[in-house]
C-alpha cells in the first residue's frame, strides 16, 4: 500500500482499536532503532493479520500450496534441499523470490482501503507491501520455525509514508525483508542501516498481539 492516505487510515484503525481494548501493560524497551530507544505501550490482537498468517502457513503445511511449488520450482530444490542452505542463503532466496511478485494496491486489486491477502491470492494477483511482508513471514516461519521474526509498519521519514517491511533476527542481528529494494539484491541489509524507517508497531504470529512503539530519542 503506497498511498500515504491508505497508510494512515490503517493506522488510526489500528490506534483507534487499541483504546478499545482495557489491557494494562507496562512500557518496557523492546529494541534499539536507528538511534531510537523503542518502547513497548500496549499491546492487542489484531485478527486480520492472524487470519493471514494462519491461512497461509496451514496452506504451506497442506502440501497443496501453489505459492511453495512455484518457489521450490524457481530454486529447482525439494524442500528437503532447501532446508539444508545456510540461513543467509535461504532467507535472501525468499526475500528475492518473493519480491518478483506483481505489486498491485488494495484499491485496484480488491476495490478496498486495505486488505491482508494470504499467500495463495497474493502470488495469483499481487498485492501490496502487507501482503509482501505476511508472505515472507509465512516462508520465514516455515523453513526457519526457531528464527525471530516480526511484521512491522514504519513510516517513511523521506517519503512521509507508512510502509509494512519483514524483520528477521538471525545471529544476533536483526535484518530487513522490504518489497521496496531492488530486485535480486545480493545480500540482506541489517535493521540498524535503514535510517529512514521509523517503526509504528510491529505484529508476530506467535501470539497474535500487535505492539504499538513509542519512539523516544536515546539521549534526550
Amino acid at each position: 500500500m503506497k498511498e500515504a492516505k491508505n497508510k494512515i487510515v490503517l493506522f488510526l484503525i489500528i490506534f483507534s482499536v487499541v483504546f478499545n481494548f482495557s489491557t494494562n501493560c507496562s512500557a518496557r524497551e523492546l529494541f534499539e532503532f536507528n538511534g531510537y530507544s523503542v518502547t513497548e505501550e500496549t499491546e492487542v490482537a489484531n485478527e486480520v493479520f492472524l487470519e493471514a498468517v494462519k491461512f497461509s502457513m496451514n496452506s504451506l503445511i497442506s502440501g497443496n500450496s501453489i505459492f511453495l511449488e512455484e518457489f521450490l520450482r524457481k530454486y529447482k530444490m525439494s524442500e528437503e534441499q532447501f532446508r539444508k542452505l545456510p540461513v543467509t542463503s535461504g532467507v535472501m532466496a525468499i526475500e528475492n523470490w518473493v519480491n518478483t511478485i506483481r505489486y498491485e494496491s488494495d484499491s485496484v486489486n480488491w476495490r478496498k482501503k486495505d486488505y491482508f491477502a494470504d499467500i495463495e491470492k497474493f502470488f495469483s494477483r499481487g498485492g501490496d507491501c502487507e501482503d509482501f511482508a505476511i508472505a515472507k513471514l509465512a516462508l520465514l516461519k516455515y523453513f526457519y520455525p526457531c528464527q525471530e521474526t516480526w511484521f512491522v509498519i514504519v513510516q517513511d521519514i523521506n517519503l512521509k509514508i507508512c510502509h509494512a517491511i519483514t524483520v528477521v533476527v538471525f545471529d544476533e542481528v536483526a535484518y530487513v525483508m522490504d518489497n521496496e529494494m531492488p530486485t535480486l539484491s545480493p545480500r540482506l541489509v541489517r535493521l540498524d542501516r535503514m535510517c529512514h524507517y521509523l517503526p509504528l508497531y510491529s505484529a508476530n504470529s506467535d501470539n497474535g498481539r500487535i505492539r504499538l512503539f513509542l519512539p523516544n530519542k536515546i539521549g534526550r
